[in-house]
C-alpha cells in the first residue's frame, strides 16, 4: 500500500500560516489503532462487535461515546472512518479534537478507517456520497470483522443501510441493546 502525501501552508481566521499534510491513499482500505496498522486477520481473530457511527452521532451525541458510566459494550468498541473525521473537523473544530482524544483513549477500542474518498454520483449531493462512503466501510467492517453496527439517526440512512444487509441502529436503540 502507498500513499501520496501533499504538503501546503494555510493561513487560519487570525492570520496564523499553519503547515497541513493531507494523504491521499490509492484505494487500498487500512485500519489503524492509535495511528499504528492493524492487520485484517487480527481483526477478523478478535470475533468482536464494531459500532460505526455517522457523522452526526460524532457531533451531536460525542458525550454518549466518551461517557465512561454508560453500561453499553458496544460503544468501547468503535471504527471511525476517514469520511467521518474530515466532515466533523470542518463542522466543528472543538468537537474534532474531543474526537482526536476518543481515538487516543486507551480505555476504549477504537480504530480509525483510512479509505478513499466519497465522489458524488450523478443527481447525488455531497451529504449522500458522505452518507454512501460511511455505510460502505460499515460494510467492509463486517466482511472484516464479521459484525457491525452502523449508528445513525438519520432515517433514510438506516433503511438504505438496512436494504444493504448492514444492521443499523439510532443511538437510543444501541444503548437499550
Amino acid at each position: 500500500m502507498s500513499s501520496e502525501a501533499r504538503a501546503f501552508a494555510r493561513r487560519t481566521r487570525r492570520g496564523i500560516v499553519r503547515r497541513e499534510v493531507r494523504e491521499a491513499h490509492d484505494g487500498e482500505e487500512t485500519f489503524r489503532r492509535r495511528g499504528a496498522p492493524v492487520a485484517k486477520e487480527a481483526l477478523r481473530d478478535e470475533k468482536a462487535t464494531y459500532v460505526v457511527p455517522d457523522t452526526n452521532i460524532v457531533l451531536h451525541q460525542l458525550d454518549v461515546l466518551e461517557h465512561r458510566d454508560i453500561k453499553c459494550e458496544q460503544l468501547d468498541r468503535l471504527v471511525i472512518c476517514r469520511t467521518v473525521a474530515e466532515e466533523v473537523r470542518a463542522r466543528d473544530r472543538r468537537c474534532y479534537r474531543r474526537l482526536l482524544a476518543l481515538i487516543r483513549d486507551p480505555a476504549k477500542q477504537v480504530l480509525t478507517l483510512h479509505h478513499a474518498s466519497p465522489k458524488p454520483l450523478l443527481q447525488e449531493s455531497m451529504n449522500d456520497a458522505n452518507d454512501r462512503a460511511i455505510r460502505d466501510a460499515a460494510a467492509l467492517v463486517k466482511r472484516v470483522c464479521g459484525d457491525c453496527v452502523l449508528c445513525t439517526d438519520d432515517a433514510a440512512n438506516r433503511a438504505k443501510a438496512n436494504q444493504a444487509g448492514l444492521k443499523a441502529l439510532t443511538t437510543l436503540e444501541l444503548c437499550a441493546s
